[in-house]
């Protein structure tokens, strides 16, 4: 399982494996690249285990069957039917850990975490309405 982080990278969520991985894997929006990267930290530099590309510029958490992923095999990317960011059922309600702390991981599922993006989203263009009618 992933948690996800309270900050954001590229202006969106990003996410990072939990439990016994040997190593450190990480899911998060390349904005440059529209697509949704797999590496081992959060870099658009970094090798990339496996990516996806989306059309509405990771707006939505990497699910549902529109979403093709493209693992490497060594030598480049190959589709991989298999590979899926599959949202969680919905857990009884609980708030989140918050913390003061930049890098704190947060409990809460990719459903919540594209709850408060839109939420996100909205505040910033009543901002930026708000900002357009003074400048009239």
């Amino acid at each position: 399982s992933y948690s996800v982080f309270k900050t954001l990278f590229h202006g969106r969520y990003r996410w990072e494996k939990t439990g016994d991985a040997k190593q450190r894997v990480v899911l998060f929006f390349s904005a440059p690249l529209h697509q949704w990267k797999i590496c081992a930290r959060f870099d658009d530099t970094a090798p990339v285990l496996a990516f996806a590309p989306v059309k509405d510029f990771g707006h939505a958490p990497p699910a549902g069957p529109e979403v093709k992923w493209y693992v490497s095999n060594g030598k480049g990317h190959v589709h991989d039917p298999e590979v899926r960011f599959v949202e969680e059922e919905e857990r009884p309600a609980k708030k989140p850990k918050v913390s003061k702390l930049g890098d704190a991981k947060v409990d809460i599922t990719p459903l919540q975490v594209a709850d408060l993006h839109y939420k996100q989203c909205k505040e910033h263009y009543l901002i930026a309405k708000g900002m357009n009618q003074q400048d009239a």
